[in-house]
């Protein structure tokens, strides 16, 4: 089994049956998340992933589709979220903020 098949079943097993109250909850989840962010620059005109601010939830969930995104970014918004602060700490020399 390829690790793109391999990807496509977690992305299944992670997304696919989801109900309308899950997504509604996960979304209103990684949506707090965001706005509880601090130490970041929300830029409001732009919703990807820049070295000051994580990519908006919208974004994150409209690439999670994408195979092989969610095993690089992470498979939910606080992971990715996470997995950002890491890639931007290391790049800056700065601690890894927690939320």
């Amino acid at each position: 089994m390829s690790s793109i098949e391999t990807d496509k079943e977690k992305c299944d097993k992670t997304w696919k049956n989801l109900s309308d109250n899950e997504w509604e909850q996960l979304y209103n989840k990684s949506i707090e998340i965001w706005n509880n962010l601090k130490g970041v620059s929300k830029e409001t005109n732009c919703d990807l992933e820049l070295d000051k601010c994580p990519m908006h939830p919208n974004r994150f969930f409209e690439f999670s589709s994408v195979i092989g995104f969610n095993k690089n970014n992470g498979w939910s918004y606080n992971e990715y979220i996470s997995n950002w602060w890491e890639r931007r700490g290391k790049k800056y020399g700065v601690p890894k903020q927690m939320m």
